[in-house]
């Protein structure tokens, strides 16, 4: 991210060493441990077993959730789409989001069924599609 460079008057000052990265670019996956004050933007596998980065030697906090706990936000993701939904179709029906609680559960029954590796990323293609769109 930084270097230390010695100026004419012999303080230190700080040179950026940041580059520009097209918006979809690749992030590539590291491993290597970064230099002190470095800025990394990499893709990183965490230990499963302690939960740190190796690049940042950083300590995440994995954060198990009961039975009730998971069937509460499942629920509330639920009601979050329907009033979304509402809202921006500016539907005031009383069942006006009702579609879009059931396709959401409809992907959730996909993704515990289906055979396979686990996703490590879920792309949304509608905000791919106005990733960076002006509308002015």
């Amino acid at each position: 991210g930084f270097e230390n460079k010695d100026d004419s008057t012999g303080h230190d000052s700080l040179i950026s060493t940041l580059k520009e990265v097209h918006p979809l670019a690749p992030m590539p996956l590291t491993m290597q441990p970064a230099q002190r004050n470095e800025l990394v933007a990499s893709r990183v596998i965490l230990d499963r077993s302690t939960g740190i980065c190796p690049v940042t030697n950083a300590h995440q906090r994995l954060i198990l959730l009961e039975p009730e706990q998971r069937k509460q936000l499942h629920d509330e993701l639920l009601e979050l789409s329907r009033e979304q939904y509402a809202n921006y179709t500016r539907d005031e029906s009383k069942n006006s989001g009702e579609r879009a609680a059931q396709e959401l559960r409809k992907f959730a029954d996909w993704l515990d069924t289906r055979e396979g590796e686990p996703y490590t990323a879920i792309v949304d293609g509608a905000n791919v599609a106005y990733y960076m769109q002006t509308f002015d």
